[in-house]
């Protein structure tokens, strides 16, 4: 039987590490922060994690400091907190915030981490979308996040950089359109960003997304989500290959 305290010891977003391919893993550790695809590895070998903050009755996003970054030592599996980034003020409502959460971020190779964050309207208008914000000094400070998609373009990212240099973040539209996996790409580091490339299109409902994509050896791309097949039937974990058909050119 499980206690009570035991319960609640274990209560919330977990983790847990493997430094052998996933042949083990070490012990259970939770984490006050959560995102869809976890941490980034770092050149050191450390992780970055941005994620969204939690409180302890489970899955209800706070403010302020929605979105914080903390650095995961992959020893200890110990988290340091870094900084956060700044809360999205409602344009259209004074003092009102936007919802920041799922986030994803990435650094890249001149060290700047950049970071893609899902972003909605906590009532009112519908919104599901996507903000970036980027940091200088590994995490600790942010740039104020700034739309990269029509409000409903879509959620959440996640990003790679290819061997050509390119990067491709893939995204679900739910809202916008015929519901289904897009892909954005940006040649020059995520200063801007070509968007809505259709992957994938859905004829059973807009219950579908969190796309995650890895490059294979060939320098192809495959790209991983879940979607329903049917009227009817569950949802499925649905894969699509595919090629990037340019390069990046300094």
């Amino acid at each position: 039987l499980i206690t009570p305290e035991q319960e609640q010891a274990a209560l919330g977003d977990c983790y847990r590490i493997s430094l052998d391919n996933g042949v083990t893993f070490g012990p259970v550790h939770l984490s006050p922060i959560s995102s869809p695809h976890g941490p980034a590895e770092m050149p050191d070998g450390t992780l970055l994690w941005v994620g969204s903050v939690r409180e302890e009755n489970r899955h209800q996003v706070t403010a302020p400091e929605q979105v914080q970054a903390f650095a995961v030592d992959p020893t200890t599996g110990d988290m340091a907190y870094l900084g956060s980034v700044p809360d999205i003020p409602e344009p259209d409502a004074e003092g009102q915030m936007l919802a920041s959460y799922e986030p994803y971020a990435i650094r890249l190779p001149d060290g700047r981490i950049l970071c893609h964050i899902r972003v909605q309207r906590p009532g009112g208008v519908p919104m599901f979308t996507l903000y970036q914000t980027e940091s200088n000094d590994g995490g600790r400070t942010w740039t104020a996040p700034h739309p990269l998609l029509h409000p409903h373009g879509g959620a959440p990212s996640h990003i790679i950089r290819h061997s050509s240099g390119a990067l491709i973040a893939a995204y679900s539209n739910r809202l916008l359109g015929k519901p289904g996996i897009r892909v954005m790409f940006s040649a020059d580091g995520g200063e801007s960003w070509d968007t809505d490339h259709i992957l994938f299109e859905s004829d059973f409902g807009e219950d579908l997304g969190y796309p995650a994509t890895v490059e294979l050896t060939d320098g192809s791309l495959l790209t991983v989500f879940y979607a329903h097949t049917g009227e009817e039937e569950p949802a499925v974990i649905l894969q699509q290959k595919w090629k990037l058909d340019f390069t990046v050119t300094n």
